[in-house]
């Protein structure tokens, strides 16, 4: 048969980004340094109950802690509505008045929550937004035709 006879699959060597990235990695794991984890193994014990992170050796804060704190910065920026004419911030919730105005519903017409560009961007490719952008426009060529349509009757 013709499969028969094909040579075996090459192996693709990494390229030299992917070699650094994989030595980094194999660098990080074989290290049980305190300067590299904030904890050794043998503080860790044989449970390894201590939690390994690398800012909690410089702020003193749990992990747990720094997480809060770092959700909490997130806030809507005021250069947000510039770039986003249709964004509105009211009570802590980011809202769309686009789609409020022609009662969509998706999670910018309830109360956006998510302080992050990412969840601008997406709403602007939904189709609800979309239609709602539109529907002004549609509106208003629709009575352009409508005055036509009289105006050829009589």
């Amino acid at each position: 048969m013709f499969f028969e006879k094909m040579p075996p699959k090459k192996k693709k060597k990494p390229d030299k980004a992917q070699r650094s990235i994989e030595a980094l990695f194999r660098d990080n794991v074989t290290s049980n340094t305190k300067e590299n984890y904030g904890v050794t193994r043998e503080e860790r014990g044989a449970g390894g109950s201590a939690e390994i992170t690398s800012d909690s050796r410089s702020s003193g804060k749990p992990a747990e802690q720094q997480q809060q704190v770092k959700k909490d910065q997130r806030k809507c920026h005021n250069n947000w509505s510039k770039i986003w004419p249709w964004l509105s911030y009211e009570g802590g919730k980011m809202f769309c008045l686009e789609c409020k105005k022609i009662w969509k519903t998706n999670s910018f017409t309830v109360g956006c929550q998510t302080f992050k560009t990412s969840s601008m961007v997406r709403h602007e490719a939904i189709t609800d937004h979309q239609s709602a952008i539109q529907s002004p426009q549609l509106q208003k060529h629709m009575e352009v035709v409508m005055k036509n349509t009289q105006l050829e009757e009589d």
